[in-house]
């Protein structure tokens, strides 16, 4: 079965139910009586197929000078001002590897700003997602849901042996978000 769906009006789905058919290229044919040896086989009837008709040519267009067009260039990435980070923790490999420092604000809430990305997890996140590199300047707004206390989110990367953090590049976001 097939569905099919259909705009109906701003913000409405409909969707279609269409069952499919078994396909059949030819008609039963039946098997030709039997015949006789020394009869000859008969002719098939004739049909008449529909006269064709030719379309009639387009008139002649003149060509006009063709423009040069610069070539495209391909997509350019814009790395993303905020992302997540998974990593996780693993015997001989502890360490998240930043040096950060607390940041807070009673209007706008509370962030670990990076300060220096050092050998461990986070540095292995970045050589495995060049789109999504954690850098110095960077805010880690969020560390496995914990976004109130940054005594809070200290306490999530020590203890929790999964980390997603929430990062930012800017914060606080220029339009006081």
């Amino acid at each position: 079965m097939f569905f099919c769906c259909t705009q109906e009006r701003e913000g409405e789905v409909v969707l279609d139910k269409v069952k499919a058919l078994p396909v059949s290229t030819s008609k039963e044919v039946q098997p030709p009586p039997l015949s006789r040896i020394d009869e000859s086989p008969p002719e098939p009837p004739k049909e008449e197929a529909p006269p064709v008709k030719e379309a009639p040519e387009p008139p002649a267009r003149e060509e006009l000078p063709k423009e040069e067009v610069p070539p495209k260039e391909g997509p350019k990435t814009v790395p993303p001002s905020e992302f997540l980070v998974t990593v996780k923790k693993i015997e001989g490999n502890m360490k998240i590897g930043l040096d950060t420092v607390a940041r807070s604000s009673p209007t706008i809430g509370c962030a670990l700003r990076v300060q220096k990305v050092k050998d461990g997890l986070v540095n292995k996140w970045n050589a495995n997602n060049p789109d999504k590199q954690v850098r110095e300047g960077d805010h880690i707004c969020e560390v496995n849901g914990e976004k109130t206390d940054t005594e809070k989110m200290y306490g999530v990367i020590a203890e929790s042996w999964e980390l997603t953090l929430l990062i930012k590049r800017e914060w606080p976001p220029p339009n006081g978000r």
